[in-house]
């Protein structure tokens, strides 16, 4: 346990090194000023179209973050080499892994923290009122981000780095899309394209389950039975992801 918090340390103090979480904060206050500019000028009720612009913005910053930072993770250190001589110590796989990814989270979780207040602060001088929701939806978005995360990892792993990207980027993509194709009428009339896009959901992330943005932005409340399932998807899936990128990185030959 020790080796691998000193893994995510390492990983955490390096990541840092790379000023993300300086252009997390100018792209926090770049959405600021936008979102006032934009609530301003519109017609709508400005605390909605700050609250959903924002957190918008924060959702996709941590999915870019996750990808472009993560499918680097392993990578480099494999052809740079310095994995070597961390494994050379007597430092299980595992522990190298989840320390990476340890290490990685803490920074998505910083930068979703960052752009989200910047949303906040914004919302709340337009007269925003505290939701319980907030929390709901950091924790949410901290789920995508890391799910992406793990699936950037993965493909990482077994191919290259514009592959990995290209990869992840369709199944973030199809992680929205597909869930909600499910209510057009077209899909509903054609039982065999349901069951194949149900099928997809069953395999590949559901990514949808997490988007909670249109009830925070109108106040909504959402079901607590929704957020225990969603919760408990989450955690099973980034269980079984681990799983599986342990196993490949354990029989991966680093000679």
């Amino acid at each position: 346990m020790d080796k691998t918090l000193l893994i995510a340390k390492y990983t955490f103090k390096q990541l840092l090194k790379s000023k993300i979480m300086f252009n997390c904060f100018w792209l926090g206050l770049a959405l600021m000023l936008f979102t006032y500019i934009t609530s301003e000028f519109s017609f709508g009720n400005p605390k909605v179209i700050a609250m959903d612009f924002g957190v918008g913005v924060s959702s996709l910053a941590s999915v870019a973050v996750a990808i472009f930072l993560g499918v680097s993770l392993l990578s480099e250190e494999i052809e740079s080499r310095t994995v070597y001589i961390t494994l050379s110590r007597p430092i299980a796989r595992s522990s190298f892994i989840f320390g990476k990814i340890l290490g990685m989270s803490l920074i998505l979780f910083l930068n979703t923290l960052i752009i989200l207040s910047c949303s906040l602060v914004i919302f709340f001088l337009f007269g925003g009122e505290w939701s319980t929701l907030i929390p709901v939806y950091l924790i949410f978005s901290m789920f995508e981000a890391l799910l992406i995360l793990l699936v950037v990892v993965f493909f990482s792993l077994i191919t290259n780095k514009v592959l990995s990207v290209m990869n992840t980027i369709v199944i973030f993509i199809l992680g929205h899309a597909i869930p909600n194709s499910l209510d057009i009428n077209m899909v509903k009339n054609n039982p065999l394209l349901e069951n194949l896009l149900k099928g997809y959901t069953y395999i590949f992330p559901d990514l949808d389950r997490f988007n909670i943005k249109k009830e925070l932005s109108l106040s909504f409340q959402v079901d607590t039975t929704l957020i225990f399932n969603s919760s408990a998807y989450a955690i099973s899936y980034i269980v079984l992801l681990m799983s599986v990128i342990i196993y490949i990185f354990k029989n991966k030959d680093l000679t």
